[in-house]
């Protein structure tokens, strides 16, 4: 936490400036969700800082409703940087899962070949890890503090329907 002019911050030091921009899209896409967007400097992103406490187990009464909107507008958002190539993504999944871990990715190949063309993949943007602690409650109000936990790329929920 920082101080930021008469209030309070909270820096994300992102790992590039690629990811301080993804953040700053979903940013403008979740206003009102997330923390304000103070300022930006290269890979550095300011949020102003929420005075309330995380989100606990024993609120998810009081919040479900609030944390399955947010998700619903995560849904919305239009995917950040996707130019994915289904195949190539899966060969270089199966590549590394080969390579690396030493799995045999034969049978794979193989299932993903005859499956690919009954489907036709479609990329979103996706809220993946709905836990407590990566929610804010300020009042009555609940806020998404882990913008990391929002990726866009292949939505599997939508391959599962088409399968």
């Amino acid at each position: 936490m920082l101080e930021y002019g008469s209030s309070k911050a909270v820096l994300r030091e992102c790992v590039d400036k690629g990811t301080a921009d993804k953040y700053c899209f979903f940013g403008v896409h979740l206003n009102g969700f997330l923390p304000q967007i103070l300022r930006r400097e290269g890979s550095r992103v300011y949020y102003e800082y929420l005075n309330g406490r995380d989100c606990v187990r024993e609120d998810a009464d009081r919040v479900a409703l609030q944390i399955g909107r947010i998700s619903g507008f995560v849904r919305r958002i239009p995917p950040f940087g996707c130019n994915f190539e289904p195949d190539k993504e899966f060969q270089r999944a199966s590549d590394y899962l080969e390579g690396h871990i030493g799995w045999d990715m034969s049978w794979a190949r193989k299932m993903y070949s005859k499956l690919r063309a009954r489907i036709e993949p479609i990329f979103g943007t996706d809220l993946n890890d709905i836990i407590p602690s990566n929610f804010r409650l300020v009042g009555e109000r609940v806020y998404l503090i882990d913008v990391h936990g929002i990726n866009s790329g292949l939505v599997v929920e939508e391959l599962q329907k088409q399968c």
